[in-house]
């Protein structure tokens, strides 16, 4: 439906919802982007552990990672999470 909306055949354009909302296919919420900035547009997965995209606790470690690509290289990383005191 967002290819019809913004005119556009070719496949290898990818097209964004800005609000993450696949069924949102106002033409105000659709943009081109490329592979990465889609990548970096993504919700966090369902069945993480953590509240943050891209962290995850490692039950055999009993610690939190952070798991992240830079210029197509995977990096992870042992993460500290402070959380906010609500008053």
């Amino acid at each position: 439906m967002h290819r019809i909306v913004l005119d556009i055949n070719n496949k290898n354009i990818k097209i964004d919802h800005r609000n993450c909302n696949g069924l949102n296919n106002q033409k105000a919420n659709l943009r081109i982007v490329t592979n990465r900035q889609n990548s970096l547009n993504r919700q966090k997965r369902i069945n993480c552990s953590s509240e943050y995209k891209g962290v995850y606790w490692n039950k055999k470690a009993k610690k939190w990672y952070a798991k992240i690509k830079i210029n197509k290289k995977l990096c992870i990383s042992e993460v500290l999470i402070l959380k906010k005191k609500q008053h």
